[in-house]
């Protein structure tokens, strides 16, 4: 009983940090792409002035 606690507590804990680190993935990624989509404005908006 305690051995199959153990496993099924292992296999959360592994779920838990897979689900963590996707979702820490997907904000940096969101964050790429925001920083990216920002400058590729303002590198726009810079040629259309002159």
């Amino acid at each position: 009983m305690f051995d199959s606690f153990l496993r099924d507590t292992g296999a959360q804990f592994v779920a838990g940090l897979l689900c963590t680190a996707t979702i820490a993935a997907a904000g940096a990624m969101r964050t790429a792409w925001r920083r990216r989509r920002q400058r590729i404005e303002q590198n726009t908006a810079l040629e259309t002035d002159e």
